[in-house]
């Protein structure tokens, strides 16, 4: 493990990842997204929206299990490589359809024309 102290180029060691993972306890953690833009599967612990935002694209697993994250991990580790890119191509390709700006913009703007149709 090295300490790297405060990075502007985390973006470069995020893509260079084989594998991200969430903590135990996040609500939506961006970490995830993050990872999965990059084109990197996530193995995440079933907390918050964790498998909400992985969807089929990469593992969930029980919180505090520590065998099943290491069993996940040797899943995604010993996949054969065809398998993995298709794997990295959906987390990115998922993380881009529903968590990108513009992604979120749509559906604020679908919100808001249900919100002002409802109200007329």
């Amino acid at each position: 493990m090295h300490l790297l102290g405060e990075r502007r180029d985390i973006s470069d060691f995020t893509a260079g990842l084989d594998i991200a993972s969430s903590s135990y306890g996040e609500g939506f953690p961006n970490s995830v997204g993050e990872a999965m833009s990059c084109g990197v599967p996530c193995v995440v612990t079933d907390v918050g929206e964790s498998a909400w935002i992985v969807g089929e694209t990469g593992k969930v697993v029980p919180p505090r299990d520590s065998k099943a994250l290491a069993n996940a991990w040797l899943e995604l580790i010993t996949m054969g490589a065809e398998r993995r890119k298709q794997l990295d191509e959906a987390a990115r390709k998922r993380v881009m359809d529903n968590f990108s700006i513009m992604a979120i913009t749509r559906q604020y703007e679908q919100l808001y024309d249900e919100v002002q149709t409802n109200s007329s």
